[in-house]
């Protein structure tokens, strides 16, 4: 198991579609946002950061279980 430190912006971008319609929305980030943004890969919901180059990982740690 890793635990990673990683700086992000203040909001990610949710995108949320229908066969007819598609929404868009700045989000901010919280524990529930990041982990769907790392788990979430659905042709109907995605969420992500918009800039990669502004994600910086500060740290990655092996925890032992």
């Amino acid at each position: 198991m890793k635990r990673v430190v990683i700086l992000v912006p203040d909001e990610m971008t949710e995108v949320r579609s229908k066969s007819d319609w598609s929404l868009c929305n700045s989000v901010p980030v919280n524990k529930e946002t990041i982990v769907y943004a790392l788990s979430t890969n659905d042709y109907h919901a995605n969420w992500f950061f918009g800039n990669p180059e502004s994600i910086v990982v500060e740290e990655i740690t092996d925890v032992t279980e």
